[in-house]
C-alpha cells in the first residue's frame, strides 16, 4: 500500500455533499491505497489530535512503522482546496 487517505468529517451539509465525492475517490483507489473516514461528531479526540481545523479535511498518511512515525507525519487537504483528484465525465 501507497498509504492511507482518511477523509475527517462534521454530521453537516457540506460534509454529507462531500462523502459521495471522498467515495468516488477510495473506489478509484482502491488496492493501492487504504482509504477511510472518521466522524469528528463522535471521535472529537482524533480529529484534535489530527489537527483538523476545517471540514471536510482529508489527510494522507505515509506508510511507516509505529517506532518512526510522529505526529504531523501526513499531508492534509481541507475544502478550500478546489479538488483533491481531478474530475472525470
Amino acid at each position: 500500500m501507497l498509504g492511507s487517505l482518511i477523509s475527517m468529517l462534521l454530521g453537516v451539509g457540506h460534509c454529507h455533499a462531500f462523502a459521495p465525492e471522498f467515495a468516488t475517490v477510495a473506489q478509484r483507489l482502491e488496492g493501492r491505497v487504504k482509504c477511510g473516514k472518521v466522524n469528528c461528531d463522535v471521535e472529537r479526540v482524533v480529529c484534535q489530535q489530527a489537527g483538523v481545523s476545517a471540514y471536510p479535511t482529508v489527510q494522507w498518511y505515509r506508510p511507516s512503522s509505529r517506532q518512526n512515525s510522529r505526529p504531523g507525519d501526513h499531508h492534509s487537504a481541507s475544502r478550500q482546496n478546489r479538488q483533491l483528484c481531478p474530475r472525470t465525465s
